[in-house]
């Protein structure tokens, strides 16, 4: 081989190697600089204010979009409490219980909600409710069943989110990319629920505070809405404040959100929420245990809503998006809000021609929720009232009506 070719095929190998060392280590480095703060307070706290806010906002985003692709089972019991000094006395016996699963894959998911039996302590299944939706598509389907009663099983195909996505009492550490967030609003559900999507919009309004006693950091974000929607327009005024620990991924381990609207409404909220277990998965630290306290202006006076809530079966990368469909068993009456027809289905879920029939009075035209008439701004306050006790109560009084007209 002449001296020429020898030193071609030298600097071939040299490349190709430089390309296997990038190959190997540029991965490794990136996993490096997405945990770069995951640990480390100290060098932290060394950074300038502006550069603080960036590495916060960044692992918001980064933790955002790993919750794009999840599933999870979430296990919540709770009720009424009366709080008297650092005690609780329960004026709802037995607990609400329920269990949802969860299915998310980008901007469209799937949640079944199973609801138990409200008049006892025992672990009898009283419903089953699923509902999904496709962003992308613009359809929402759902399905109902109650155990005793599989006759009376239903299920809806619609243009609108159904109610039980903001229900859902874990939304706070979801993204809102799967939700239709302006019918949410029209619906009365508060649009800084998801709260790290709402932080990340309002991320110059944040004053970060050093805690070198605990070395943890707190956020705080203090802001207004104004609503105009109906007359007369009214201000809500309100603060969330997160304590976040380096050690788990700067997550949070204690949520502080309080509001109030201004006069002439006579509405506040205020609801804490405290990590008390929580688990890395893959390079995401994520809760596995919380524990949350609600109070309202409407409640009688010192009665607050206590839930507890138990997270597992948390994955992240591993939905498909067949996984947020429904599809109707054989059997199940359907209404087709979208076609303006109603069926009875077959074996793959389709309509059985001869049950097909047209829901008189419905253009489905106009099925879009988005063109509907705004609601009065009266209703729309009731209804963020409604909104937020259902996440703890409201199914409770639904199972007792529902069952008082089985």
């Amino acid at each position: 081989m002449c001296l020429t070719s020898r030193k071609l095929l030298s600097a071939s190998v040299g490349v190709l190697q430089n390309i296997l060392l990038c190959a190997t280590v540029l991965p490794f480095l990136v996993l490096v600089q997405t945990n770069l703060f995951a640990s480390d307070y100290t060098t932290f706290a060394d950074l300038s204010q502006a550069r603080q806010k960036q590495e916060i906002a960044q692992l918001f985003i980064d933790r955002e979009r790993v919750a794009e692709n999840m599933q999870y089972t979430c296990k919540q019991v709770g009720g009424l409490y009366e709080k008297i000094g650092d005690s609780y006395e329960s004026r709802s016996f037995p607990p609400y219980r329920a269990i949802y699963h969860h299915w998310i894959y980008n901007n469209s998911h799937r949640m079944e909600t199973l609801g138990f039996n409200p008049t006892n302590d025992k672990d009898e299944l009283f419903q089953k409710y699923q509902s999904s939706f496709n962003k992308s598509k613009g359809e929402g389907r759902t399905t109902h069943v109650l155990i005793r009663r599989p006759d009376r099983a239903t299920g809806r195909i619609d243009t609108a989110q159904d109610l039980s996505a903001f229900q859902n009492p874990l939304w706070a550490w979801l993204p809102e990319k799967f939700v239709a967030i302006d019918e949410a609003r029209r619906m009365g559900i508060r649009e800084e629920t998801s709260i790290f999507s709402f932080l990340l919009k309002q991320q110059d309004k944040w004053a970060i505070t050093l805690m070198p006693g605990e070395e943890m950091v707190e956020v705080v974000l203090s802001y207004e809405i104004r609503e105009v929607d109906n007359e007369p327009a009214s201000t809500r005024f309100g603060e969330i404040e997160l304590v976040l620990d380096p050690r788990r991924g700067f997550m949070p381990i204690r949520i502080n959100t309080r509001w109030k609207y201004s006069p002439p409404y006579n509405v506040n909220f205020a609801e804490n929420v405290v990590v008390e277990e929580s688990e890395e998965i893959g390079r995401v630290w994520f809760p596995t245990k919380l524990r949350q306290e609600t109070s309202f202006s409407t409640f009688p006076p010192r009665h607050v809503t206590l839930a507890v809530l138990e997270i597992t079966g948390i994955e992240f990368g591993t939905v498909t998006e067949s996984d947020t469909e429904i599809k109707f068993p054989e059997g199940m009456e359907v209404v087709d809000a979208i076609k303006g027809i109603s069926y009875t289905t077959d074996a793959k879920g389709e309509p059985i021609p001869e049950t097909i029939e047209p829901l008189y009075g419905l253009d489905p035209s106009h099925a879009n929720m988005s063109e509907q008439p705004k609601p009065d701004r009266t209703i729309n306050v009731v209804l963020i009232v409604v909104g937020i006790v259902m996440v703890l109560i409201g199914l409770y009084m639904m199972f007792q009506n529902r069952r008082q007209a089985i």
